[in-house]
């Protein structure tokens, strides 16, 4: 039987052991805001100042350099996201900001139509996770993923309250009576809740979503006999444990550093946290390692040849990456995929999808559409112009529970910086106004027009931005997977 008696030090322990993962977080930060010169990415010799041979060889360590980048590339930024929490809070533990606002950057594509709450690292090799879900008036949804953001499978009811005893896969252990078993296949995991903060038809539920927060809780099993209240979330405020800018910090260390980029995504792949990996996920981590370890040789040696090619995969796998996302887009210029969080082995999707819309949901729970242009396929600047988006009478997105419009900074994915501090439009905005003819309109710019209601404006920066509409709960139109929302047009 397994039974987590040892939970006593189980927090102190990970502190000391990801104080040098932190360490190496806060030295990342420091190079990436130095502009430490990145090694040549150069590509490599043409083929013709080659033998077929040499050329050969060229080729395969260029791809599989960039496939290694693009397969891992979700790895990069949980694993430094799961030190940075470790370190803060320690294992096993729900966390949830105060608000949310421009100063939250962990994560990108943030939203603020709900209240989270979320355990970066729950971690059941020493025993179950015992978590409680209270019951609430609002609507809440909860989520687990590993390390890659794909969500796996459980027997956790949606939107059920109850108690649960989170167990390994594979592990026996003794409960107490009523509570509920759930298998995670694996050993580390992310848990993320979302409870709104208003209801479909606009019923404001700020109140009733943050006692939800409040009330929920996971504790280890040891922890939880001795007191079943035990294991209440840490309600922090964004600065300062929310602020890193993870995204842009990966960004910038591929462009800038490439070296130290792919030995910190090399240390991510070797941590025993990272899982699953299959068959093929080994074979290509155990070929890049051999091929990267020779091209430090070479280059030791005076041939930089090699690590030349190897820093240019991994840049072009970057604007591969990047190229994926922005061009996955229909008639109407929004980018849309229908596979968020269950990827597959569709590789460069996964890692286009977490570069703009990490920890996001499947898309039977939630629809994302991204716009960085408008319907004539300018870059969306509100520096030159304000922008329309018109959902006409008889399409506008139907949801279960809601759909809201939010403006995002290009770089970071941020909520734009705002005088109004108002971050979105939604269905349940009070007080939106439709259009004579049914149709609603949201005016984008970076000051209020005077002919537009308050609750239609969405503040945007007077320089680039990108605009995201979420569903949650599609139904309807929104369902469909070939759903488009209209063309955002500019008006001056």
């Amino acid at each position: 039987m397994l039974d987590s008696s040892s939970s006593g030090s189980r927090g102190r322990a990970w502190h000391r052991r990801s104080r040098g993962i932190w360490l190496s977080v806060i030295a990342v930060a420091g190079v990436l805001a130095l502009g430490v010169p990145a090694a040549s990415v150069a590509a490599a010799p043409a083929a013709g100042a080659q033998s077929a041979g040499s050329a050969a060889r060229t080729t395969a360590l260029y791809k599989t350099a960039q496939q290694y980048v693009i397969r891992f590339w979700p790895r990069w930024i949980s694993s430094f996201q799961q030190a940075a929490y470790v370190h803060s809070v320690g294992p096993d533990q729900l966390i949830g900001p105060t608000h949310i606002g421009p100063q939250f950057r962990i994560i990108n594509a943030i939203n603020n139509d709900t209240i989270y709450c979320s355990s970066f690292f729950v971690d059941l090799r020493l025993g179950p996770a015992i978590l409680t879900i209270p019951a609430t008036k609002t609507v809440f949804s909860v989520q687990w993923f590993d390390v890659f953001g794909t969500t796996f499978k459980t027997n956790v009811a949606p939107s059920k309250p109850g108690r649960y005893a989170l167990v390994l896969k594979g592990s026996r252990v003794r409960l107490p009576r009523g509570i509920t078993k759930v298998v995670v296949p694996y050993p580390v995991s992310f848990w993320i809740f979302r409870a709104d903060r208003y209801s479909n038809s606009g019923v404001n539920m700020i109140k009733e979503a943050t006692a939800f927060r409040l009330a929920l809780r996971m504790a280890t099993l040891a922890e939880y006999k001795k007191n079943p209240n035990a294991g209440a979330p840490e309600i922090k405020p964004l600065i300062p444990f929310f602020i890193f800018p993870f995204k842009t910090a990966q960004d910038l260390a591929v462009t800038l550093t490439p070296n130290v980029f792919l030995r910190q995504t090399q240390k991510a792949v070797a941590n025993p946290n990272t899982q699953p990996m299959y068959p093929s996920d080994l074979q290509l981590s155990q070929a890049f390692n051999k091929d990267f370890a020779a091209a430090q040789q070479a280059a030791r040696h005076g041939n930089p040849i090699p690590l030349r090619t190897i820093d240019a995969a991994a840049l072009n796998a970057y604007r591969a990456i990047v190229t994926t996302y922005k061009s996955h887009v229909g008639h109407t210029n929004w980018v849309h995929f229908t596979n968020i969080a269950a990827w597959g082995t569709a590789y460069l999707d996964r890692a286009a999808t977490t570069e703009y819309c990490q920890w996001c949901n499947l898309e039977s729970s939630a629809g994302y559409w991204n716009a960085f242009v408008d319907g004539a396929g300018r870059a969306l600047n509100g520096a030159r112009h304000s922008y329309q988006l018109t959902f006409p009478a008889g399409n506008i997105p139907q949801a279960k529970r809601f759909w809201s419009v939010t403006a995002y900074t290009p770089r970071n994915v941020n909520v734009v910086r705002n005088s109004a501090n108002k971050y979105l439009v939604a269905s349940y905005t009070p007080h939106l106004k439709k259009n004579p003819n049914g149709s609603i309109t949201i005016t984008m710019a970076p000051t209020r027009p005077r002919n537009v209601p308050m609750a239609n404006w969405l503040p945007v920066p007077r320089g680039r931005f990108s605009i995201m509409l979420r569903v949650y709960g599609p139904t309807g139109n929104t369902a469909n997977p070939n759903y488009l929302p209209p063309a955002v047009t500019a008006t001056r």
